[in-house]
């Protein structure tokens, strides 16, 4: 029988809610801290009229046997469903754009079910943001209300590169590391109108993420809310996402602005007046990196009984962090003492 370890996981989003689940169901006592009021990560939503909106990633990707069976099960537990939509592809290249049918997978309600589900039964501490961890006999970690929590066996850090730097100061080699991985950042709004926008499609993207529509549009993509799967809505709801080089652009400007430039892309690309709208932005920091650590998909050392993962160590977003995750969480459970 494997002896007990006592487990802290910093990061409750998709990366850090899988390694929580792993190493739980391995026997592990694990604690799971979130600084955000529930766990999600890139999964978050927020809540307009007491209905959640999906904020972060609109849909889970495929392309990975790994995350096709995770998806798999959740499907089979009903965790996500299915949302067969016409999917609208615009080309930079003057071609007109194409039309092609797929089945997306989203959270049954909302995208953070996913993780809600993996920690169900794991320690959650939330609304607590860890300022530093210390390695003192065993992990402590303060956290900025000025609590300690600790001692651990393990620490595990499922967060974006620079926030992993900021916590190791006592290691500068992992901290100059983890400062040598840069990031693309994205804006996105929540369009509500009074009015129906009827466009004639639900999901619209770029086929060039990092440009955009044509005619130097600053959009990639739109989702209609509405017509995602047990969505609901009092009005018309839209969330569209920034291509790479503007967000990069105008990474620093006002939430104002950014409505303004949101409204006035939308309104370029379906050629007409919009209605009166209101509009809620998130300014994704850390959204995606671009110099990945392809070494490992993971970090792990025994010596100090740490471990770090996400998509800065495995490219490919939202799949790469689950496929960094599973790493981790198979590599630590070799290593513990049974």
């Amino acid at each position: 029988m494997r002896i007990k370890y006592n487990v802290a996981v910093v990061g409750a989003g998709l990366s850090g809610s899988l390694v929580a689940r792993r190493l739980a169901d391995a026997g592990l006592k694990v604690t799971l801290f979130e600084k955000d009021r529930s766990s999600g990560g890139r999964l978050k939503n927020l809540l307009l009229d007491s209905q959640p909106v999906d904020i972060g990633v609109p849909h889970l990707p495929g392309g990975s046997e790994l995350l096709t069976t995770l998806k798999q099960q959740w499907l089979d537990a009903g965790v996500i469903t299915p949302w067969p939509v016409d999917i609208y592809d615009f080309h930079n290249n003057g071609e007109p754009f194409t039309k092609q049918q797929k089945t997306l997978y989203l959270g049954t309600n909302y995208q953070a079910q996913v993780t809600e589900a993996l920690i169900q039964d794991i320690d959650l501490v939330c609304d607590t943001r860890v300022i530093s961890a210390v390695a003192e006999d065993g992990w402590y970690l303060r956290c900025d209300q000025e609590e300690t929590h600790g001692p651990y066996d393990f620490l595990i850090m499922a967060l974006p590169a620079p926030k992993v730097a900021l916590l190791l100061k006592e290691f500068p080699g992992l901290q100059a590391m983890a400062r040598n991985v840069h990031y693309i950042p994205c804006w996105m709004s929540v369009l509500e109108f009074e009015e129906p926008l009827n466009p004639g499609f639900d999901v619209a993207h770029a086929s060039d993420r990092f440009n955009g529509f044509p005619g130097q549009n600053p959009l990639y993509m739109l989702i209609h809310h509405n017509n995602k799967p047990s969505r609901s809505a009092g009005k018309d709801t839209w969330s569209v996402y920034w291509c790479a080089r503007e967000s990069v652009e105008y990474k620093d400007v006002s939430s104002d602005e950014v409505s303004e430039r949101s409204l006035r892309a939308l309104e370029q690309l379906l050629d007409r007046p919009l209605p009166a709208a209101q509009v809620h932005n998130h300014h994704w920091l850390y959204c995606q990196s671009f110099d990945q650590l392809n070494e490992n998909s993971y970090y792990l050392d025994s010596d100090i009984h740490m471990g770090l993962c996400g998509d800065w160590f495995e490219p490919g977003g939202l799949a790469g962090a689950v496929a960094s995750a599973e790493g981790l969480a198979d590599a630590l459970l070799k290593t513990l003492p049974r």
